[in-house]
């Protein structure tokens, strides 16, 4: 190849490699190689509900408090266990004074608590649970959270960061074309992600009108929770940093 050869391929390189930054700021090229950045998402719908309920009692003094609870509480437990719930624990018990301060002295007038039931259900299950929970046990709702197995985590990992590849290579190619040149093999991957394991929660609660949808919420009036739960779609993202060689005149 002749010097003024080479000389106008160098130039064509340099111009291609401008006009490359200033279409794709995100990537760089060098000499042989370019490195491009590639990012693929993958959603998917929870399938595990994480149920928190309560039971309440109220009474003159602190023993009967503790009393009524630990019999709403058996009763509440009993039914869950029926029900075949996964990972049924206590999750916690509180009691406090019920004070009339517009006495002087302020004068304690009974005492209240409140026993926490936590569990895990399938999704598909957790209306009937819940229906059947504040209605049987006099239950109320403290909260609903939704999760994911780690098995579906991972593959859902997996597929956002195969996703991502693929559009790092597509990229790079293009860009090798763009410059006469073709794509070699990767020298180097750089990989990030990143994952949100819990949504909140979504309920229709039109259809159910007296089902109020907040803390604390009881159902009556024939309303209900049956089949109005419906889980947020959870997603994975993935980013690749991939540098490949490039393979042609310089």
């Amino acid at each position: 190849m002749s010097s003024n050869t080479t000389i106008v391929a160098l130039i064509a390189f340099l111009l291609a490699t401008a006009a490359y930054g200033q279409l794709y700021p995100e990537h760089s090229v060098k000499k042989n190689s370019i490195t491009v950045r590639g990012t693929g998402t993958y959603s998917f719908g929870s399938t595990i509900a994480v149920v928190k309920l309560q039971v309440n009692a109220a009474a003159k003094t602190a023993l009967e408090v503790q009393q009524n609870l630990t019999k709403s509480e058996a009763k509440l437990v009993a039914y869950l266990t029926t029900q075949k719930v996964q990972k049924l624990e206590a999750a916690g018990v509180s009691l406090s004074t019920n004070t009339d301060y517009n006495k002087n002295p302020p004068v304690i007038t009974g005492y209240s608590g409140h026993s926490s039931i936590a569990f895990e259900i399938p999704i598909a299950r957790t209306g009937t649970i819940l229906d059947g929970s504040l209605k049987n046990a006099s239950a109320r709702i403290s909260s609903i959270r939704f999760k994911t197995p780690l098995d579906v985590i991972e593959t859902a990992r997996q597929i956002a960061l195969k996703d991502a590849a693929q559009r790092a290579r597509r990229e790079a190619k293009a860009i090798a074309r763009a410059m006469g040149k073709t794509l070699g093999i990767p020298l180097r991957v750089e990989v990030t992600d990143s994952f949100r394991p819990y949504e909140s929660l979504h309920t229709d609660y039109g259809r159910y009108p007296s089902a109020v949808a907040t803390t604390g919420s009881r159902v009556g009036g024939g309303g209900g929770f049956s089949n109005s739960l419906v889980g947020a779609d959870q997603i994975v993202s993935a980013s690749v940093s991939i540098t490949y060689v490039l393979k042609g005149p310089y």
